[in-house]
């Protein structure tokens, strides 16, 4: 019973913030600017309603078609879902953690240059999963959409190339357009980026962030081995 509460409770707090965040984006970045200043915040909301109520419905028609498409067989089903994942993430993260990076230990990258890497990183792991498939896999949701120019050994495999692949157009796009472009102002990257700017240092050097990274890795390191023996 604690188990399946557990469970129950990271499923639906992680939908819960996914959904959170897209109708939060979809109200406040697309549908404020679209329809410019609002003489209140009544309809900012009701958009933001609907958008969580269709994005609950999306999620549950997925989870009726990952079902459907598994046969009803619980393995299947967990597979699907694990691949379905692994899909969704070397799409959508590889880019995202590629503009993250660019932007915090980089001055130069713009937000054109950083918003075109990010739509083909984007495009480059869409053609990468349209021409390519897992072994022993049929066309269709684990990839070979357009054509099977190569066969991976297995989903893991493919999703690595994926992100192999989606991080570096995206790196390469941001870098040349964000080169031809105008730097941004000095002044509105303080607390921004990597390294900061000149000034006052921690007095202790464990309160340094780099001191604090390192430690956090090396106890990261430290109990992935404890539990992988």
């Amino acid at each position: 019973g604690l188990a399946i509460a557990a469970l129950l409770a990271s499923l639906m707090s992680g939908l819960a913030s996914g959904i959170s965040a897209v109708s939060t984006v979809f109200a406040c970045d697309l549908y404020q600017p679209l329809f410019g200043k609002l003489p209140s915040d009544t309809p900012l909301l009701r958009a933001a309603r609907w958008t969580s109520a269709i994005g609950v419905l999306i999620a549950v028609s997925v989870a009726f078609v990952i079902a459907a498409f598994s046969g009803g067989r619980s393995e299947t089903i967990v597979a699907v879902m694990l691949g379905s994942l692994v899909f969704v993430f070397s799409l959508f993260q590889a880019p995202q953690v590629a503009t993250f990076l660019l932007g915090v230990f980089t001055r130069r990258t713009g937000a054109d240059g950083a918003f075109a890497g990010l739509i083909a990183g984007f495009v480059v792991a869409l053609l990468h999963y349209g021409l390519t498939l897992p072994a022993d896999a049929l066309p269709g949701l684990q990839g070979g959409w357009l054509a099977v120019v190569h066969r991976y050994p297995g989903v893991i495999a493919q999703s690595c190339f994926t992100v192999l692949f989606s991080f570096a157009a995206n790196v390469a796009v941001a870098w040349l357009l964000s080169r031809s472009a105008s730097a941004p102002a000095a002044t509105g990257l303080k607390s921004l980026v990597y390294p900061p700017p000149a000034g006052k240092k921690a007095k202790y050097g464990w309160k340094r962030p780099e001191t604090l990274a390192v430690g956090v890795l090396f106890v990261t390191l430290v109990l992935a081995l404890a539990f992988a023996l």
